[in-house]
């Protein structure tokens, strides 16, 4: 590591947003141990069957101050919060409860979300599944490389057991009927959490995302993630997803992508 001119050692950019990471994980963690101690969830109706709670505008707040401690001139975009304008190249997404119909209901299928897009490129990020006291983070500024991660590969290698997919909330009935066209090769899937469902795809859990209706702050963390852990995010023209691109499907590496491919063309997938 590089030292300045008084000797101290400068942080890379991995080896920051390490430290960054991990200190939004422990806050996070603080956070829900004091919900789950003192229940105290309130919750507002954004829009027909979108909701917010009292919790995640706290999540958000934190988040968004430990940024600003590591990173000041970094712009910030959060799922409750105003845009915050820096002037660096860097943008950072923040959902603070992806999933939050599953959180009010007690589902455990809910994650906090933190990505870097640089150029509108997903380079870093962090996703944490709460319920289940893990995390994934990855930076791949200076290198594709795992900073931190969660367990092993839990999903069998072999080619003769179905593909298991994530559907979107929405759209479902159209994508049921293009992916069970060989009801031996796919299962489904659905979560309502798409940031839940990327990671547990990088973990080997999941095979393929649709993304359906999501926004920027939901994926960008996601997306760095299953690609550092050598998966493919496409938009809808079959190009890298970037930010900005409306459609995401997601495959957790070209073994599946091949045999996605073998029973429906790729537009299908995407498409509509």
């Amino acid at each position: 590591m590089d030292c300045g001119p008084c000797g101290e050692k400068l942080e890379s950019a991995s080896e920051k947003y390490l430290n960054l990471f991990n200190e939004c994980f422990v806050e996070i963690k603080l956070l829900f141990g004091d919900l789950l101690r003192n229940p105290n969830l309130n919750v507002n109706e954004k829009s027909p069957a979108e909701f917010v709670t009292n919790f995640e505008f706290i999540i958000e707040n934190k988040i968004r101050k430990i940024i600003q401690i590591y990173f000041p001139d970094d712009s910030i975009r959060g799922e409750e919060l105003p845009e915050y304008h820096g002037s660096s190249r860097r943008v950072w997404y923040i959902d603070p409860v992806d999933g939050t119909n599953n959180f009010i209901r007690g589902r455990r299928d809910i994650c906090v979300s933190i990505g870097l897009a640089i150029d509108e490129q997903p380079v870093a990020g962090l996703i944490i599944l709460p319920y289940r006291k893990a995390y994934v983070a990855v930076s791949n500024t200076d290198k594709d490389q795992i900073l931190f991660g969660l367990g092993t590969n839990l999903a069998s290698e072999d080619p003769h057991l179905p593909v298991m997919i994530g559907l979107p909330a929405k759209g479902i009935k159209k994508h049921i009927n293009v992916l069970l066209k060989d009801k031996k090769l796919i299962t489904c899937r659905i979560t309502g959490a798409i940031g839940f469902d990327l990671v547990t795809m990088a973990i080997g859990q999941l095979d393929v995302r649709l993304g359906g209706e999501f926004k920027e702050v939901d994926v960008v963390a996601g997306v760095a993630i299953v690609r550092a852990f050598g998966g493919k995010v496409f938009n809808e023209r079959g190009d890298e997803w970037k930010v900005g691109d409306q459609q995401l499907i997601a495959f957790r590496n070209n073994d599946v992508l091949g045999k996605i491919l073998g029973i429906c063309d790729f537009s299908e997938l995407v498409g509509g």
